[in-house]
């Protein structure tokens, strides 16, 4: 599931520092509701920009490594 809305690919401007819904989803190997509901809950911490909702990738990055930390824990 990629965001190529101008035919751009994502590999064209590196990492971006802030990521749609359907990128982190494709990121987590997740599905999109489920995305907007670790963002909803706030697991995943975003900011919201006009109407769009965005994630910065250190908080993508953060939930997988407290991810570990959890399932270190068990």
């Amino acid at each position: 599931m990629t965001d190529n809305t101008f035919n751009v690919s994502p590999s064209q401007f590196g990492n971006p520092l802030l990521l749609t819904i359907a990128q982190v989803a494709e990121l987590l190997n997740l599905g999109r509701t489920k995305t907007y509901e670790l963002v909803m809950s706030n697991r995943i911490k975003s900011v919201k920009l006009g109407r769009r909702r965005l994630i910065p990738r250190s908080n993508v990055e953060k939930y997988v490594s407290e991810l570990s930390d959890e399932s270190e824990e068990d």
